[in-house]
């Protein structure tokens, strides 16, 4: 569609900002519906965390908490679509079950109380503690990017529309949404409704809502490409570094044979532009300097990606799925820090049950402003 007709045709309709993989879930769940929304992004589909993070899902690992319901739906949710997007539009994105474990490794030897390690693609001699944590029927994967640019592709081939721009305001009248103005004012995109689902840009929605504090945990990542594949398992590790201090590297191996490891954050002050989180000195260094210490395959590795992204987070952990209160017609979803991709098919279905106003099948008082 050209610009013009695409504004036109979408007048009336819903507008959703942010296309990481909780704007893309909140657009397919929409588009079922029968809504033709617009999804609004500064750059690509995935362009922050969503293409950067390691894609681990797990049925219950959020029990503890008020996730458990949103959790456990979600997980159900992957492998459901999973299914429907390669039965029906001849996509795959990486999916598959997988069992895990937990693993205490160290730099030094003599730290480690050898454990039998069922992987041969681990070296025994830095490896401790093996266990299993997690089964073919609580544990998955998912490749995060690819798993989001599925939803925006089948979402456009539905009836949505995407497009690329800047939020710069918002346009309210009588306490009503009215749409949103891209950078500096220069176009206006009306909108009855309005989901912002901006990650740890959420913070921004301070200059035109009362929101809550929205941090930037800055996670680091590197992705590995061994001569040969190694197997399905998820592995969280314990590990000590020479300096004695520890640290929790997670590795997944993914079905197109590559590995994917993280494990170094901090919380930073985020930039405009997602392009310009980058690595910080040493940090995928030291996950290089981790995987070949306890693999020889991994030691060997191609190094493919050495990246950084922001995960949101709020004040108490838990995430926002939310009517924003005082304007009509707008609502938000952010804060899901690592769990976002888990939970982003969940909170795509319970955003478009609240936008349509419908009763959402999972309770949202923990989630709402």
């Amino acid at each position: 569609l050209e610009r013009q007709e695409l504004t036109m045709e979408h007048e009336e309709s819903i507008l959703v900002i942010g296309a990481g993989a909780i704007g893309a879930s909140i657009t397919y769940q929409l588009v079922l519906k029968g809504y033709k929304p617009l999804l609004i992004e500064q750059s690509q589909p995935a362009c922050a965390a969503s293409g950067k993070a390691g894609g681990f899902l797990a049925y219950d690992w959020c029990d503890s908490g008020p996730l458990k319901q949103l959790a456990r739906k979600s997980f159900q949710m992957h492998a459901e679509l999973a299914k429907e997007f390669k039965e029906k539009h001849g996509i795959e994105y990486g999916y598959r079950a997988l069992e895990t474990f937990s693993v205490s490794s160290s730099v030094k030897e003599s730290k480690i109380k050898k454990a039998k390690i069922e992987l041969d693609w681990l070296k025994q001699t830095h490896i401790g503690k093996f266990e299993t944590i997690g089964n073919i029927e609580s544990t998955a994967q998912v490749h995060p990017r690819l798993f989001t640019q599925a939803m925006v592709d089948v979402s456009c081939k539905m009836g949505a529309a995407f497009r690329t721009g800047t939020i710069s305001n918002v346009k309210i009248n009588n306490g009503e949404i009215a749409g949103v103005y891209l950078k500096e004012g220069s176009e206006f995109i009306p909108g009855s409704r309005v989901i912002f689902a901006m990650g740890p840009w959420s913070e921004r929605m301070s200059k035109w809502f009362k929101m809550p504090h929205i941090s930037a945990l800055k996670a680091h990542s590197i992705v590995l490409r061994p001569e040969n594949p190694v197997s399905a398992h998820a592995l969280f590790f314990s590990h000590q570094n020479k300096t004695g201090d520890f640290s929790d590297p997670e590795i997944y191996p993914r079905p197109d044979g590559t590995v994917y490891i993280c494990g170094i954050s901090e919380e930073i002050s985020i930039p405009d532009d997602p392009t310009e989180v980058i690595p910080s000195k040493g940090s995928c260094e030291q996950l290089i300097e981790f995987s070949g210490l306890v693999s020889d395959q991994l030691a060997n590795a191609k190094v493919e990606t050495e990246q950084a992204c922001c995960l949101p987070v709020t004040d108490d952990g838990v995430p926002i799925i939310s009517e924003i209160p005082s304007v009509s017609g707008a609502y938000v979803a952010t804060g899901h820090n690592c769990w976002g991709i888990l939970n982003s098919p969940a909170t795509g279905l319970v955003m478009a049950q609240l936008v349509s106003g419908e009763i959402p099948e999972i309770n949202l008082t923990a989630f709402s402003l």
